[in-house]
């Protein structure tokens, strides 16, 4: 597939990772299966809403599906970088029936598409959505609320300033640091249980977002010089799909 090809499509399919890698994916999704399963019924026993089973465990399979959408793109618009980029190209002409090649420099703006991952930001945008309906709904209203909007703002001050800008590649940022101090600020603030869990998620997630993927892609993307630069990134080996999960399994 050629550029001008990419640049016009809106959905863009990418592997996360290495193709012989690919079946790891089903075996992350089973695995958060089973991790997952009780967690409805536990989020069920304390929320005040009547749908709270089938909204819990809507969640809980769109987390369990992440490593699946994790391929899919949406493409959101297309960025004018300012950057000039010079390239060679061949032109051909014929001599005696021979063609021979004729070298031309062409100079052409790098644009790049900003995309939304499915897996890696639709679905933990989505799913913290739900858990903070939950939970809003519950008697541990008040304890979510603080502990999730002090979660969120923690995380994505950390991971801004851990996160920085690869060129071609994107924003990378360590993977395991976001999740442990995601779990610790809301395990700190509101114990252990659903709505530690809740809040870890949220923070992990949401949180690695806005400092990694939203605040210092919108600072640093003229600089990236990437085709394609993706908010949620490569899905289960991203920093937000790991920051998720595993703050979200420390505090439960």
């Amino acid at each position: 597939m050629d550029r001008d090809e990419i640049q016009n499509r809106k959905v863009l399919i990418t592997y996360p990772t290495h193709p012989m890698f690919l079946w790891a994916y089903l075996a992350v999704a089973l695995i958060l299966a089973v991790l997952f399963s009780r967690f409805p019924l536990y989020v069920a026993e304390v929320s005040y809403s009547s749908d709270s089973l089938e909204l819990a465990s809507i969640a809980i399979a769109l987390i369990v599906l992440s490593p699946i959408l994790s391929f899919i793109n949406l493409v959101i618009k297309k960025l004018n970088t300012g950057v000039i980029a010079s390239e060679i190209e061949l032109n051909y002409v014929e001599f005696f029936g021979i063609p021979i090649p004729i070298p031309r420099l062409r100079m052409r703006e790098v644009k790049t598409l900003l995309a939304m991952n499915v897996g890696g930001a639709l679905v933990p945008i989505t799913t913290s959505a739900i858990f903070s309906y939950l939970l809003v709904n519950s008697p541990y209203k008040g304890m979510f609320v603080a502990s999730a909007a002090i979660d969120v703002i923690v995380v994505a001050a950390v991971t801004y300033a851990l996160s920085r800008p690869m060129p071609g590649v994107g924003i990378v940022v360590p993977a395991f640091i976001p999740p442990l101090i995601a779990a610790f600020v809301a395990i700190a603030t509101s114990g252990f249980g659903v709505p530690a869990a809740a809040a870890a998620y949220i923070g992990g997630s949401l949180g690695s977002l806005l400092g990694a993927d939203v605040i210092r892609l919108s600072r640093s993307y003229r600089n990236l010089t990437a085709t394609v630069l993706s908010i949620g990134g490569a899905g289960v080996f991203d920093g937000v799909f790991m920051s998720g999960v595993l703050a979200f399994l420390l505090a439960i």
